[in-house]
């Protein structure tokens, strides 16, 4: 083992759990993290490196983040709103709204944000925004100049702004009444708020502030139905007593669309502190859904009910040494995990893709019959021809939503992994030398590489080995793969 760890310093205890485990011998995966501990070794490398999500958590204070939302009002007119969230308190600020979002206005916006900042004292170091060209240069010098730093998110990655882009979808998703509908001609910035402010008001009406014993709020009636008794402890009544017709008003009737964390949060804003899975059984108790939609599969629940059906693929790119982009289309079995690099060249064209969809077919042979979906992105190398060829061996094509790369997670899981491993590691020289490194990797990554998901097998195996006798007497032979890159243990024969 700890040889192992000694050629490779980049694998960590779950990866050497899995090598040991081709090897045939069984080890847990704790042991190994053990035995390195006490060996000195890091368990986990680079586990020490700051990830964008530990940034968000540590900075939350010194953090703003901003983004455009677009509303429609009744006349039809396009709107478009500029929000500034603050992470650590979150709260929420309205910069303003226009239907031309000019660099001026974008930036007196800024100047605006900058004053009412300052007046608040806010200590903010940070701001967070996408690369929208609605953002000019001037933005980001104003708030330069009083000592914020702008940082762009990556492209096409809304994750890295998702405290912003999740308060966005909440206000997109807040009921609406008449009262809004008023607003939202006028001002649409103002009718989020005021949809929240209407619905708050009657949840509050008739409520007392600090019930001394909550237990006794509830109807004679309704204590009889549901079969509440007095509190057994006079000073702790249990805690669904009496708050169950509060619970199942926001929830059942009013709110059909809040699940039970929401109705939580409502609850806990009105002065009635209650746990989450105290609220959960509340409403199962009242035949209403706890988690909305509950009873249609997830997304994730639909790719593991149908993994053994389900083939992915996506393109990944690649520079050479001497600067040309390269293409590459990957193909991945969900349920086994096995890879296929479709092929590799400068000119991603329709009938290249077409192409590389017929030779998938061929190479599958009897496979491809127990296939009945693709998940592809919505990229435009992908031609209606694309997906008839696929049709015709009864594949359905399933396209994710649109810059949500999550919906396609186990391709761009594949794509990181190939990038970490050997895309990284190596110059890649043309594309002969490409379609090479590839190829190797290809084969290196079905045959012999354990993952995590399959109970640390390759994706061709279907069982590990029988464990050795007498394994400390046996030679482990290694073979270096591309120059080195990447290793393979084997016992001698």
């Amino acid at each position: 083992m700890l040889r192992l760890a000694k050629e490779n310093p980049s694998w960590g205890y779950r990866r050497l759990h899995g090598e040991l485990l081709v090897l045939g011998v069984k080890v847990a995966a704790s042991t190994v993290w053990e035995i390195l501990q006490a060996a000195g070794n890091d368990p986990a490398p680079e586990r020490n490196s700051s990830t964008w999500a530990s940034f968000l958590r540590s900075q939350a204070d010194a953090l703003l983040a901003c983004d455009f939302f677009e509303t429609v009002t009744l006349s039809g007119a396009r709107m478009y709103v500029l929000v500034m969230i603050e992470h650590g308190s979150r709260r929420i600020r309205i910069l303003g709204a226009t239907t031309h979002p000019t660099a001026s206005w974008v930036a007196q916006a800024a100047k605006n944000l900058v004053m009412d900042l300052e007046d608040a004292g806010s200590r903010a170091r940070f701001l967070v925004r996408d690369r929208d060209g609605k953002f000019p240069a001037l933005f980001d010098t104003v708030l330069s100049d009083t000592g914020i730093e702008v940082v762009l998110s990556g492209v096409q990655m809304p994750r890295m702004n998702s405290i912003m882009q999740r308060w966005v979808q909440t206000c997109g998703a807040a009921p609406t009444d008449p009262r809004a509908r008023q607003v939202r001609v006028g001002r649409p910035a103002v009718a989020c708020g005021a949809v929240r402010t209407h619905t708050a008001a009657p949840l509050g009406a008739g409520l007392p502030r600090h019930p001394s014993n909550p237990a006794r709020l509830a109807p004679q009636a309704h204590r009889r139905q549901v079969g509440l008794q007095r509190p057994t402890h006079p000073n702790r009544p249990p805690a669904h007593q009496g708050r169950t017709q509060k619970t199942r008003r926001p929830a059942g009737r009013e709110n059909p669309r809040w699940g039970h964390r929401r109705v939580q949060g409502e609850l806990a804003r009105l002065g009635h502190p209650i746990a989450a899975s105290t609220v959960w059984k509340i409403l199962r108790a009242a035949g209403v859904a706890p988690a909305p939609r509950r009873s249609g599969p997830t997304w994730r629940e639909f790719l593991t009910t149908q993994a053994h059906s389900i083939i992915a693929c996506d393109f990944l790119h690649l520079d050479t040494a001497l600067g040309q982009r390269l293409y590459a289309l990957a193909f991945l079995e969900h349920s086994t995990r096995r890879l296929h690099i479709a092929g590799v060249t400068a000119h991603p064209t329709q009938q290249w893709t077409v192409q590389q969809a017929r030779n998938l077919a061929v190479n599958l042979g009897t496979r491809v019959e127990s296939l009945r979906f693709l998940l592809r992105d919505r990229d435009d190398k992908y031609s209606p021809s694309f997906d008839t060829v696929l049709k015709a061996d009864d594949i359905e094509v399933i396209k994710s939503a649109p810059q949500a790369p999550r919906m396609n997670a186990h391709c761009e899981r594949i794509i990181k992994t190939l990038r970490d491993e050997i895309l990284d590691q190596i110059l890649i020289l043309n594309e002969t030398h490409a379609r090479k490194v590839l190829a190797e990797y290809q084969r290196h990554y079905n045959e012999h590489r354990p993952h995590g998901a399959r109970n640390q097998l390759p994706p061709d195996a279907h069982q590990q080995p029988a464990p050795k006798p007498d394994i400390n007497a046996r030679r482990v032979l290694r073979t270096r793969i591309l120059g080195g890159i990447i290793n393979e243990y084997r016992y001698a024969a």
